[in-house]
């Protein structure tokens, strides 16, 4: 018992630790804050699907006749002043097919700075920025070690999807940082999960008035009596007699002395961060099973020693169906307040009935759409060429007349890309050779986010890729890390170093700033990306 103690050791977070690591923090959180907010209103029109959510949000502050008086119009697009006003979902939205979560971030922005583009795209440049901090906290409950989650963080900085994304009015930033948020909460579940187990194997006192506690990691404990308080606990287990009538007379309780929702606040977070997520866009349903798998694993795998595996699943079911899968479905239906005030049937308080049936329509319409959507598109591209990054997406050109060019290329930072399809079969081999769950929980991130859109027939693109690019950096940062530590240590600074110098050389292409035609030419790696 002591030898398992000790393997557990190493990965219970210290306070202390992280301490000397939030310099680092801070670091790379600039660093990526400045990659986000510099010349954000560039370009100074609204483009790409900022025609959709941008427009929302102004509907969902002012009504259905902020469809007509389009933000496309006021900066020199096209106008709606003529067109009818839709009736989807709230009267005068255009983007009914995805949730109003995330539309109603960027209308925060716009309540903050205005009807501009600022307004319209500040909230995603903090979104993507938080997720930057998010992938450094990730990165260090999986490992504890500072220079591990610097790295995984710092390549996330400067991967120009993750830019790109960050500044321009769409919704996938805030379900992938949510989704982050979610992982990094479910993470420090196990956390608390292996410290109880630590706790447990390691405890020889902490007896009152005869009577033992028996700390189930799963989130409860036992009581019973206890003879003699000196003895050892693993006497007491050797000498148990885990019977029927006691598993199920057992008193059950939460450990926790402050609340009965002490241990569960980490699942409770997660859940509801979960919820955020779906509520931006539904892509977060496939994170949303990996959160329910892997707490449903974890505390199975963490159980106490006496405490059969059947046990465990049958204890940490329901809250695992409460806070993971009723909680975050509770907050995808809140989340369309607007709509119960405002629809085709009027609203919730005049016609309950016809709201509840309108609402429904509205799911089984968006489900239909987002199976169904097929169309010719001159950026599409399919899932098995996303992590060459074959055929990315441009949100933005044009063309100068003193010979200077503007791109916004939604495309990945070579260094981080390319490197991760060189880690990935290591990965393989180190899950194989060590079963280290980080390996798993990694691989489990990518795989469980990209896989799925292989079974969908709908139109794709290059920029569904973005959830998964932290767990790319992950990836990189788990296989290196199993070097020798002086090789190591030269490749985290090399491929730092590398990561940087790239981000540097492409940032014009994702941010749009004017350059000559023959840098631009010569950072169109391949045909494709034209």
């Amino acid at each position: 018992m002591e030898n398992e103690a000790n393997s557990h050791k190493h990965v219970v977070p210290s306070k202390e630790k992280f301490g000397r690591a939030v310099p680092l923090l801070v670091i790379v959180v600039v660093i990526a804050a400045l990659t986000r907010f510099s010349g954000l209103s560039h370009p100074r029109e609204v483009y790409f699907d900022e025609t959709y959510y941008a427009n929302d949000a102004v509907v969902y502050l002012e009504g259905r006749e902020a469809f007509r008086d389009n933000l496309d119009a006021r900066y020199g697009g096209t106008s709606r002043a003529s067109q009818i006003v839709p009736v989807g979902a709230v009267p005068g939205e255009i983007s009914w097919v995805h949730p109003p979560l995330g539309k109603w971030a960027i209308a925060i922005g716009i309540i903050l700075f205005g009807k501009q583009p600022l307004g319209w795209r500040a909230l995603p440049a903090t979104f993507g920025t938080v997720a930057v901090g998010l992938v450094f906290v990730i990165a260090w409950l999986l490992w504890e070690k500072r220079s591990w989650a610097f790295l995984a963080a710092l390549m996330v900085a400067v991967d120009g999807l993750e830019i790109t994304m960050s500044r321009v009015a769409m919704l996938d930033i805030f379900a992938a940082t949510f989704m982050l948020a979610s992982f990094a909460c479910l993470l420090a579940e196990r956390h608390r999960l292996t410290r109880m187990r630590q706790s447990l194997l390691t405890s020889t006192s902490g007896v009152t008035d005869g009577q033992g506690i028996y700390p189930d990691p799963t989130g409860s404990i036992h009581s019973y009596p206890r003879q003699n308080p000196d003895e050892p606990w693993d006497a007491v287990y050797q000498d148990l007699e885990y019977s029927q009538d006691f598993e199920y007379s057992v008193q059950w309780r939460d450990e926790s002395p402050r609340s009965s929702l002490g241990s569960k606040r980490y699942l409770a977070l997660s859940g509801v961060l979960m919820g955020l997520a779906l509520a931006s866009k539904l892509n977060a349903l496939f994170a949303w099973v990996i959160v329910v798998v892997f707490a449903l694993v974890w505390y199975v795998q963490l159980r106490a020693p006496t405490t059969r595996a059947s046990d465990a699943i049958m204890n940490c079911l329901p809250r695992v169906l409460t806070l993971l899968v009723f909680v975050p479905a509770l907050v995808y239906v809140i989340s369309f307040t607007r709509f119960y005030v405002d629809n085709a049937a009027g609203s919730i308080v005049k016609n309950p009935l016809g709201t509840l049936s309108e609402f429904v329509k509205l799911q089984v319409n968006t489900v239909k759409y987002h199976s169904t959507m097929r169309q010719d598109h001159p950026y599409k591209s399919s899932p098995q060429s996303w992590p060459l990054m074959w055929r990315p997406i441009a949100f933005w050109y044009h063309d100068y007349q003193n010979g200077m060019r503007g791109h916004i290329l939604a495309v990945g930072n070579p260094v981080l890309w390319w490197s991760y399809l060189l880690c990935f079969p290591a990965l393989l081999g180190l899950i194989v050779a060590k079963r280290r769950w980080q390996d798993i929980f990694v691989l489990a991130g990518y795989a469980g986010q990209y896989l799925p859109w292989f079974a969908s027939s709908r139109t794709a693109f290059f920029y569904y890729m973005l959830p998964v690019v932290p767990f790319m950096a992950l990836t990189i940062v788990s296989v290196v890390g199993s070097l020798r530590k002086r090789v190591r240590q030269a490749v985290f600074m090399g491929l730092g170093s590398a990561a940087l110098l790239a981000g540097i050389a492409f940032y014009p292409i994702w941010t749009g700033i004017p350059i000559a035609e023959s840098i631009w030419s010569r950072l169109m790696l391949f045909r494709s990306w034209i």
